[in-house]
């Protein structure tokens, strides 16, 4: 590809833990628009970059780069069933040995609602996750996480609303719970970040109105999905999407 400043074809870039550069990683095939760096995700050994508007099935229909820790490209990798427009690699994340990724427009089991993939470290898909049915669910996979034994996969969107709703998997992509908040309210969009580790699961909810309108929380859970705290900045203020 045109590997020329402005393009949006992206980049990473590899640091150690003092701050230091030790790399650059640029996609071998990379082109115009592609927004290589979209997602990073670091752990077992392997660094994933998301770049979600390539086009090798279709336009927009994504991809997603596995490198060493040294930043040698080991393989390109998607989904199965990759299409146009799915948005594949908006999200990613590695632990546990396993990669996830997210794929906000999928349209499997709704319009737009999304899906996340399992893969192994190597790229090779174990398994394709959607959400439980019943209610629609729009943009599943816009946040993803792995780490713990678990999975978990943020939709913003949750039964027609911006309420949003969180799921835990097993490493296998089976369903073990639902995350909602004990004070969710329309336009939260709780779900919009996630993570996983030493035993807790952190939610985002980037418009929830504690602090002013748009102020934005978080929600500790364990890993059973149990509400633990709500978190909220000190000096949180309008428009501040914590």
């Amino acid at each position: 590809g045109n590997l020329t400043p402005g393009n949006q074809v992206g980049a990473a870039y590899i640091y150690d833990l003092s701050g230091t550069q030790l790399a650059k990683l640029v996609p071998s095939d990379g082109q115009a628009g592609d927004k290589f760096g979209y997602s990073v995700a670091v752990g077992s050994g392997r660094i994933v970059v998301g770049a979600y508007l390539d086009g090798d099935n279709g336009s927009y229909s994504g991809s997603a780069y596995i490198y060493d820790l040294n930043g040698t490209q080991l393989t390109k990798f998607t989904s199965s069933d990759n299409a146009q427009g799915d948005f594949f690699g908006e999200s990613v994340a590695i632990g546990s040995g396993r990669i996830v990724v997210g794929s906000i427009l999928d349209d499997d089991q709704f319009n737009a609602g999304g899906a996340a993939y399992i893969f192994d470290l190597d790229g090779n898909q174990l398994a394709k996750i959607l959400p439980d049915v019943g209610s629609y669910v729009g943009h599943f996979g816009k946040s993803v996480a792995v780490g713990c034994g678990r999975i978990v996969v943020g939709a913003w969107q949750f039964n027609g609303n911006n309420y949003g709703k969180a799921y835990i998997y097993d490493l296998s992509g089976t369903q073990l719970a639902t995350m909602t908040p004990n004070d969710f309210a329309n336009q939260d969009k709780f779900g919009f970040s996630v993570a996983v580790g030493c035993g807790r699961i952190v939610v985002g909810s980037r418009f929830d109105d504690d602090n002013g309108q748009q102020s934005g929380s978080a929600y500790i859970f364990d890993l059973d999905g149990i509400q633990l705290a709500k978190i909220k900045a000190s000096d949180g203020a309008t428009n501040d999407d914590f």
